[in-house]
């Protein structure tokens, strides 16, 4: 059974406004960054609420959303791999399952509904019928410390707004 938890966006953005400048003495949240640490996401994800509990797994992280979907991050194109420094990329996926009686093009349908919501990820339906979003970051260095998690946070916005729209209701 899915919950939706509603969040307020503006409320968590002023709080990521606060609380980044403390995160790091050697960089401001105002310069851009082109890594990303795993210092980095975990401060990040640690401003998404109702909090997540976020996991080392599997050259990774994995977490669940308040509503109960499981998500897996990677940390990639990482100088070092074993310390996840200097990490030019982050990619978050999440499987929304399949919502139940609905034909493989309805599927389609509401993948394609739901690209058209997205602007930092992509959803595709893989061969077993589930919803499957993908949302990726590129440390490019034309984006800042706090634009990185103001994106974190949309994202995790989107993943809730997409379950509802997928099961209709606040009970799945």
């Amino acid at each position: 059974m899915l919950k939706i938890e509603g969040i307020v966006l503006n409320s968590i953005a002023a709080a990521c406004m606060a609380m980044l400048p403390a995160k790091a003495a050697a960089q401001s949240a105002n310069d851009p960054i082109s890594t990303v640490s795993e210092d980095d996401f975990l401060n990040a994800m640690s401003l998404i609420q109702p909090a997540v509990n976020v996991e080392r797994a599997n050259g990774g992280f994995t977490f669940a959303l308040p509503n109960g979907i499981e998500a897996e991050a990677r940390l990639q194109n990482c100088d070092d791999r074993q310390t996840l420094s200097n990490c030019r990329t982050v990619s978050i996926i999440v499987n929304l399952l399949t919502p139940q009686g609905k034909s493989r093009e309805e599927l389609l349908t509401m993948v394609n509904d739901l690209n058209k919501q997205d602007i930092h990820g992509r959803s595709f339906l893989n061969d077993r019928n589930q919803i499957i979003t993908r949302w990726t970051f590129f440390a490019t260095g034309n984006e800042n410390s706090r634009g990185f998690v103001v994106k974190l946070i949309n994202w995790d916005e989107f993943v809730r707004s997409a379950t509802l729209s997928l099961y209709g209701d606040a009970d799945g």
